[in-house]
């Protein structure tokens, strides 16, 4: 089987993302109780299916319902495809183990299969070979003025503001620089996601913890508080596929294909029928066979399995997209309580989320948009876009991403591109105008795999780990360090 280098779809605000996923699985090594009289099968597999951000010297285990014949364990039996390595097997857990000869490769995602030449002890082979895949880290997420990082040994590392623990550094203090999330240590993370102030992040087995500003619920802990410095399990959350956060509430997709959130719910922000704050997880109403998901300031949006696209929460801008945008001043008239399906719009393979707008990406390979057009994120257009326009001025795309008032795409050829505030587009001009209607190249940048956007500034993950930023650096958020001007360019923060 190949080996394929992937592209993946920032889930922007982080992403980051991502775009990946996990099945529910044990962490480390899994010793399930004997099963007599069972079929022989494979009960789990670390990595799970579908999972991201793997660290490059990751084992890859097996877990069998049953003993195994330990001469039938090796090398044939238990492959990555591409990868050398050897074949070890325990059977007081039942497990096999296949451990890399060299590292493997960031961001790739690899294939890996147990053969029906896997036998029991009783000579019984596997009833069909068993495939599953899994993308190695690093994973990056940003949203207004802190970045965290999933580094490809699996560790976690953050930088910028930090006014209420969300950089998971156990204090309150700003870092300009990279620094070590020691409180995430020794967890699996798959996702990252970040708020405004606060954080979340994904583990392989489907869980999601929590840490940083908590006032309206927005860690999930059934409680709400200030700030908490200290990682902690969303309550009543598991088999999650991926992560988002808005400025102060957060969703989650599960492998079912539903949508969970809590939080803020102003503006019916959660989806829920209502405009009440949620210390806990609730489900989206009406949201299924859902494969991706964003969040705006004050809104959420969602991708279908069949390439439909869903909205909900605030209607200001119309960054609903039903054609219609709310009055202000008059209460109730800009909030949209229940996810609601965006006409027009199919054929959808990736979504992203702004502060008031969104862009989908269509799979072939235009751009569409629509909310608010503040810093020319639409040219002429009008102040809100209301239903769905395409930027003609993008073609080719194979990844998009929105910072707060900037918008990014990745092209097949692996050229960056933004527009919108000129902070966030970092073309290396210095300032001839704040705005660009028309999408300007990022300089500096080679073989990108993901852009991300947050407040003024920007992201680049290239393919070797290099994480690039440019932008407005006031809390840190560029990583580079502190007393710097506007960068126009991008510059390396270093190599995750």
């Amino acid at each position: 089987m190949r080996r394929t280098t992937s592209i993946l779809y920032m889930l922007p605000l982080l992403a980051i993302a991502a775009c990946g996923g996990t099945d529910p699985t044990p962490t480390g090594d899994p010793t399930p109780g004997p099963t007599p009289g069972t079929a022989f099968t494979v009960a789990a597999t670390t990595p799970p299916d579908d999972v991201t951000g793997v660290a490059i010297n990751a084992p890859i285990k097996v877990v069998f319902s049953k003993s195994a014949d330990p001469a039938t364990i090796n090398t044939t039996t238990v492959l990555v495809d591409g990868v050398t390595g050897a074949v070890s097997y325990d059977d007081s857990s039942r497990t096999a183990t296949f451990t890399p000869t060299a590292p493997l490769a960031k961001l790739t995602t690899y294939h890996a299969t147990v053969t029906t030449g896997a036998k029991d002890t009783t000579s019984v082979a596997l009833a069909a070979s068993h495939g599953w895949t899994f993308t190695t880290g690093p994973v990056v997420a940003t949203r207004e003025a802190h970045t965290l990082v999933l580094k490809s040994d699996g560790t976690l590392w953050s930088w910028g503001r930090n006014t209420d623990g969300a950089l998971g550094d156990g204090t309150r203090t700003q870092r300009d620089a990279p620094v070590a999330a020691t409180a995430l240590a020794g967890v699996t993370l798959a996702s990252l996601a970040t708020g405004a102030n606060h954080s979340l992040a994904l583990t392989s087995d489907g869980r999601v913890l929590g840490w940083g500003r908590n006032w309206a619920g927005e860690l999930g802990r059934g409680t709400h508080a200030t700030q908490e410095l200290v990682p902690a399990e969303v309550s009543g959350l598991s088999d999650v596929k991926a992560i988002v956060a808005g400025r102060f509430f957060s969703l989650a997709l599960k492998r079912d294909g539903t949508v969970w959130a809590w939080g803020q719910g102003d503006s019916g922000v959660l989806g829920d029928g209502t405009d009440e704050s949620r210390y806990s997880p609730v489900q989206a109403l009406g949201l299924s066979s859902i494969t991706m998901i964003a969040a705006g300031a004050t809104h959420g949006i969602a991708l279908k399995a069949d390439g439909t696209v869903w909205t909900w929460g605030q209607n200001g801008s119309g960054q609903i997209g039903n054609g219609t945008v709310g009055v202000p001043g008059t209460p109730g008239s800009q909030d949209v309580f229940t996810p609601w399906q965006v006409a027009g719009m199919s054929g959808v393979v990736a979504i992203a989320a702004g502060f008031r707008h969104n862009l989908v990406l269509k799979n072939d390979g235009t751009v569409w948009g629509w909310g608010g057009n503040a810093n020319s994120l639409f040219g002429d257009a009008p102040a809100a876009v209301t239903t769905p326009i395409q930027l003609t001025s993008l073609a080719n795309v194979a990844a998009i991403a929105s910072g707060y008032w900037h918008s990014l795409a990745l092209t097949a050829d692996g050229t960056a591109w933004g527009w919108g505030t000129r902070l966030g587009v970092g073309d290396g001009l210095d300032f001839p105008g704040p705005n660009t209607a028309i999408p300007l190249q990022t300089v500096g940048l080679a073989d990108v795999a993901v852009l991300a956007g947050g407040d003024g500034y920007s992201l680049a993950l290239e393919r070797d780990g290099t994480v690039l930023t440019w932008g407005h650096p006031d809390e840190g958020e560029l990583g580079l360090g502190s007393g710097l001007p506007i960068v126009w360019t991008a510059t390396t923060v270093g190599v995750f």
